[in-house]
């Protein structure tokens, strides 16, 4: 049984891209164990009770992991996977917001500027489950809290999926001294025929 960890809670954007990446590479045999934070699971996984872990690498906790843990944990595998879709969500009955929250991997997507007081979690369901308890007026958050809640919520502005690129690490290391590249994956493909069809200056 391969135990992966990422960051929870239950229907997290990395609990959604960790269950997509299981599914592509045909493991039916893992459990997902889901953490607050990325310290607990490195402490777990240097002690072998995982088995590897999946982050998102535009999360601010990236260089850390890899900088604090060199020796300990390697990256083993990137890919790249599309997020739920997200939108900036307002309370109905708020005219013009004042505060939000969002998780730190999101504060680019929108100018916080419009907003006085600004509140940071865990991840986008904690934003979704501070929306609900009128913790703040607005969130980017998953766009499905307002489907599910269209008399609560509104949609300001749609963000969309973002395409990011994910890191897998583990405590063993798959490194041979050599470059590890998808050498006929489509970036190279992409970047083969760029070079072929640009003129020379």
């Amino acid at each position: 049984m391969l135990k992966v960890a990422t960051l929870g809670p239950s229907d997290s954007n990395h609990d959604f891209v960790t269950k997509k990446y299981l599914k592509t590479l045909d493991i039916k045999k893992s459990c997902i164990v889901l953490f607050e934070d990325f310290d607990s699971a490195v402490t777990l996984l240097k002690s072998g009770e995982v088995d590897c872990i999946i982050q998102c690498a535009a999360h601010p906790d990236v260089s850390k992991n890899i900088g604090a843990n060199l020796g300990d944990i390697f990256v083993i595998d990137t890919f790249i996977s599309e997020s739920k879709p997200l939108a900036v969500v307002t309370q109905t009955g708020i005219k013009q917001p004042t505060s939000i929250g969002f998780h730190p991997a999101t504060r680019e997507y929108v100018n916080l500027d419009q907003w006085t007081e600004h509140f940071e979690e865990q991840s986008t369901v904690r934003v979704a489950e501070g929306l609900l308890s009128g913790k703040y007026h607005s969130g980017i958050t998953a766009l499905d809290i307002a489907d599910n809640n269209p008399e609560e919520f509104r949609v300001d502005s749609v963000i969309g999926s973002a395409q990011d690129a994910w890191i897998v690490y583990s405590s063993r290391s798959v490194y041979s001294g050599n470059l590890i590249t998808w050498r006929d994956g489509p970036g190279a493909y992409l970047l083969r025929e760029i070079a072929s069809t640009e003129k020379s200056d």
